[in-house]
Order: structure tokens, then sequence, then C-alpha cells
């Protein structure tokens, strides 16, 4: 991505910052001009607009950017203070940003944006652009003589914090929760310390930006619960050996996109089950159970069911016992969602076994979940299976209801076959 402004001296803005930071402003993304917009017939390739709301919100929200895994994405628009900014949304999965822009009209004068496929960067690559362009803006205040503006005060906030990893731990995932780590509560902090006793890591920001929208007590008392869930009967025997095996078979490429690592686990999954277990061939959709039971949990005790804000939830490392419990009011053992999570968590303790506690949040943002629902839609709905069905002329709603699964997980596996 590539942001540049061309200043533009003698503007007559009321508010000296904006009045400073006016200019034509044009935002690529790869050979896409998503500043082009157009406007009575005309178009033109850039906005002019003052950028300093632009830019002190993105230093505003930068902890919020790098943190959330909200695959819904973060708008520019947002931060627009009253200027017309196209439709541009990005959002971070741990691994990657990933980039495109939602087609746009506004009203009063009329000026269209188009829409702009998704891109995707390297984390480092994404936050340098965006450091650089609130660096531009710094620049060229100082140079009209404002160097003491709430957007220096904020990122020379940002950057302290930066400099020190504990501190970018924490308020990275304030803000997972959408809030500003400069003003929390003490509740929401001591909620934050407490998931941190239970995830760590990417696992941690993935949780709290599922649960973001639960209120704070309500969801501590549901982090007791998952810290007491490994207690009951969900001790899967055989899954840490089945992973290791997988990982040889399948191992991780550090470039390969996170539904292609799923993908490629679950089909190994799936073949080294099929030695041992007829029910794993293609066609068959067992209930939960009966799939626990095949990584080694007791065939005459329950999964587990516990309070969860989250689909289900991985306990367990690759050299301590693996357990998995799933959400209560999920329906029976053979209910679609059920089966789907519990295939997630499988998949995260398969695709990666040294990941220690995780949740499998429902159409969470986050690489770990995105390779666990290809993981989970491989296991349960096998493409060449998909394939088949829908040459026998079935729908994919049919195909779902005939395998179990959710319908959205037949048109991932029809996605992806487009690209795999």
């Amino acid at each position: 991505m590539r942001v540049s402004v061309a200043w533009v001296d003698g503007q007559d803005n009321a508010v000296p910052e904006e009045r400073a930071t006016v200019g034509d402003l044009e935002i690529h993304i790869g050979e896409h001009n998503v500043s082009a917009n157009e406007e009575d017939g005309e178009l033109d390739e850039s906005l002019f607009v003052s950028v300093y709301g632009l830019a002190e919100g993105l230093a505003h929200e930068w902890w919020r950017l790098v943190g959330s895994r909200d695959p819904g994405g973060i708008s520019f628009r947002e931060y627009r203070d009253g200027y017309l900014l196209p439709d541009l949304r990005f959002f971070c999965d741990g691994q990657v940003f990933h980039t495109w822009a939602e087609r746009h009209e506004y009203d009063n004068p009329v000026v269209r944006f188009a829409a702009c496929p998704e891109a995707l960067y390297e984390r480092a690559e994404f936050e340098g652009i965006l450091a650089r362009f609130i660096d531009t803006v710094r620049e060229r205040l100082q140079a009209k003589g404002l160097p003491d503006t709430p957007l220096e005060k904020c990122w020379q906030q940002v950057l302290a914090s930066k400099a020190k990893p504990d501190e970018v731990e924490f308020c990275e995932a304030a803000g997972a929760l959408r809030l500003d780590p400069y003003l929390i509560s003490d509740e929401k902090a001591d909620f934050i310390f407490k998931a941190d006793k239970v995830f760590k890591g990417e696992a941690l920001l993935e949780f709290l930006s599922g649960i973001r929208e639960v209120p704070c007590g309500e969801a501590s008392k549901s982090l007791d619960a998952m810290s007491a869930a490994a207690c009951a009967s969900t001790r899967l025997a055989d899954l840490q050996a089945i992973a290791a095996e997988v990982a040889l078979a399948a191992p991780e490429s550090p470039k390969a996109a996170p539904w292609l690592h799923g993908h490629k686990r679950a089909a190994k999954t799936r073949a080294l089950l099929s030695q041992c277990h007829a029910r794993t061939r293609l066609g068959m959709k067992p209930d939960v159970e009966v799939m626990a039971s095949w990584f080694g949990a007791a065939k005459d005790k329950y999964l587990a069911d516990r309070p969860l804000m989250v689909s289900a939830l991985r306990q367990g490392n690759a050299d301590k016992d693996i357990h998995i419990s799933l959400q209560q009011g999920n329906g029976c053992s053979g209910n679609p969602r059920r089966r789907f999570a519990f295939a997630q968590a499988i998949g995260d303790a398969i695709c990666y076994p040294k990941g220690g506690t995780a949740a499998i949040i429902e159409n969470g943002g986050g690489y770990r979940q995105a390779a666990t629902r290809a993981f989970a839609a491989e296991f349960l709905a096998p493409q060449a299976l998909v394939q088949q069905m829908q040459e026998d002329g079935k729908d994919p709603d049919k195909i779902a209801n005939d395998l179990a699964v959710p319908p959205e997980a037949i048109y991932r596996q029809q996605a992806l076959a487009t690209i795999s």
C-alpha cells in the first residue's frame, strides 16, 4: 500500500492543525487507486482534504489496529473528521494485514468510491506504512510551527510503549477489547491480567477480540470455568501422538496461508485415522462422542460442557495431556455447529501442537481461527466428497445437511477449491 500527500498552502481552515495539513491525498493498494472518486461524472485521482484527523485517528487507535482480530476490519472512514475518505478497510490476523476497499457513495455532494479486492501485507510492512504516514503529518506540523499537537502527544505515548515488550503485550490486549490502554478501567485491566493466566500470545488476542462485547463480570466468571475445564472428563489420550505424526507428514511452511496449513493437516489426519477407524471414510458423519473416541477419549464418558463464552476450548500442549470442552447449550452431539467446533479444537491441537490453551471463536479473524476452520471443513466435509456431491446435482445447503456441517463450511470448501 502506498499513501502520499502533496501539501497545499494558503488554506483557510479554522483549526490550525487542519489548515497546516491540507493536500492532495492518494492511496494505492497494489495497482488500485482507492482514493480515485467520481463526482458529477468526472473522475478525480486524488482527494483534496486535510489529513490531520486521519493521522490522529490512526495514532490514537494504534493498539486497536494491531491488537484486534475482528475480520470486519477498521475503516479509514472512522477518522475522516468531516472529510470524504474511501471505505478502506484493514485488519491484522496476527501474521498479516488484510486490506481492501468497499464501494461507498456520499450524499450532498454525490461522490462515489469504487471497491478494491483484498491484498495481504506482512505485519511489519503494513505497520511501517501507517507509521510513516503519521510521521509525515507530524513533520508537516512541526515545519508549520505546530510541534505540540494532540497527535504528537498521542504518538509519543505509543512510541514509549512500543519500546517496552511487556507494555506492548498489555496494550495489544486492550486494543483487542477496543479499549484505550492509557485510559482503561481497573476492572478491565484486571480482566486482561486474568485472561493472560489462561491464554498466551496470539491466543490471548484472539480470545479477547472474540468476547469484547461480553460484560466484564460475566466474562470473568467464564474465565474461571475455563480454568477448571481440564478437570472434566475431556482427556484425549491419543491426540498428542496423532498430532506429532501428522506434523511429520505435513510439515508447516512459514509462508503458507493459514487455511492451507489447516487443510493439509486435516487431509493427513483423515488418512491416518482411516487406517484405524472405518467410520472416517468419506460420507460418514459421526457424532462428537464417536469422533472424540478416535482421539483416545474414554468411550463411556461424554465430552465436557462448560459455560464458555466461546464455541470450544482446547487445553494442553505437545508435552501435556490435551483436553477439549464444548460450549453449553450448543445442541446434541450430532449438531452441525457442535461437531464443527469440536473439529476446530482438534485442528488447533494438530495445527499448533505447542500453542497451549486456545479458544475457538466462531467467525474469529485470527490466523489460528482461519487454520482451524479450514481443518474442520476438510475433516468433516472433504473437498473431493463435496465436489462429487455437486456433480450429483446437490446444492450447498443439501450437501451441508447430508454431511451435518454448517452451510458456511461447504461454501468455504467451494471457495478454497478454486485457489488450492
